[in-house]
């Protein structure tokens, strides 16, 4: 991170804003870059836009009030400190925050008179360390991608904003073939090694927006918020990945999957579980045929 901090500030009131100013132009030690937003929404969408190293957040905005303010950033936003801005009176409700995951409080009447650096630089600290605990208990470690665990919780997010976007969610679900055999015949270094090759591939298909996790032994599957052709876009880079892999024959074994496939509206998908169940009837649909094709010769 360079010097200079780029901070969110979340106010609407006009007097405020303008102390918040003040005491940072004041504040020896701090190089910051403030940018305001009176709203939620507005707020929404500059995150999504700019990188920010820090969020101040009044709880009370016109659009959004107490600590649901708090959790619709923070939920959406693990990455990013936030340090609650409240009057006396509100001092209950930022201790809430503060108990659900915000790095900090500070009054706004004691604004010029607290040690502002080392509370910015405490929670920017804090929060590194806190997102890097979290990333590594919802990863896979062989493979760096998410884990059963954190694939669910990730996929859960996208839903909920396809929803909110009224998007399609689309979900892959994918099975290393003869995975089996690999590690039968020659060792599991190898079938590590395959499934180390699978991710990558994965990795190189998908979007960074797409959520791609390692659900089980030799299973992967893949979340995502759908544009037009997109689903059908990735699968067949994951094919032609997948082919070019096997004919620079870095291995000694030729690398397939079988791969499943469900899209639904947003609104009308219920259950993640459910739709990658979907998925997992394709996908096994496709392996099953795969069967047939082999005993047929």
């Amino acid at each position: 991170m360079s010097n200079m901090i780029k901070i969110l500030v979340i106010e609407h009131d006009e007097k405020d804003k303008l102390f918040i100013q003040q005491v940072f132009s004041l504040n020896q030690g701090i190089e910051a870059e403030l940018t305001f937003a009176e709203r939620c929404s507005k707020a929404i969408q500059l995150l999504a836009s700019n990188d920010f190293d820090l969020v101040l957040l009044n709880l009370t905005v016109p659009d959004s009030y107490g600590i649901r303010t708090f959790e619709e950033f923070f939920n959406q936003h693990l990455e990013i400190p936030i340090i609650i801005l409240v009057h006396p009176a509100d001092e209950a409700m930022a201790l809430e925050a503060v108990r659900k995951g915000a790095q900090d409080y500070i009054i706004k009447n004691e604004l010029g008179i607290c040690p502002l650096k080392r509370i910015i630089n405490c929670a920017i600290e804090r929060n590194l360390l806190r997102t890097k605990i979290a990333r590594m208990a919802i990863t896979d470690e062989l493979t760096g991608l998410y884990n059963r665990r954190g694939f669910f919780i990730l996929a859960q997010q996208q839903l909920e904003l396809a929803r909110r976007l009224q998007k399609v969610i689309g979900f892959f679900f994918l099975d290393i073939d003869e995975m089996k055999e690999i590690n039968d015949f020659l060792g599991h270094h190898e079938g590590d090694q395959a499934l180390i090759d699978m991710a990558q591939i994965l990795r190189e298909s998908c979007r960074a927006t797409d959520v791609i996790g390692r659900i089980g032994g030799d299973e992967f599957a893949i979340a995502l918020i759908q544009e037009i052709d997109c689903i059908q876009s990735i699968e067949k880079r994951i094919r032609n990945k997948i082919n070019l892999h096997n004919k620079a024959r870095l291995r000694k074994y030729m690398l397939s999957v079988s791969i499943g496939q469900y899209s639904a509206n947003g609104q009308n998908c219920a259950d993640i579980q459910a739709a990658l169940a979907q998925a997992d009837k394709m996908m096994y649909f496709e392996k099953k045929q795969k069967r047939l094709l082999v005993s047929e010769r």
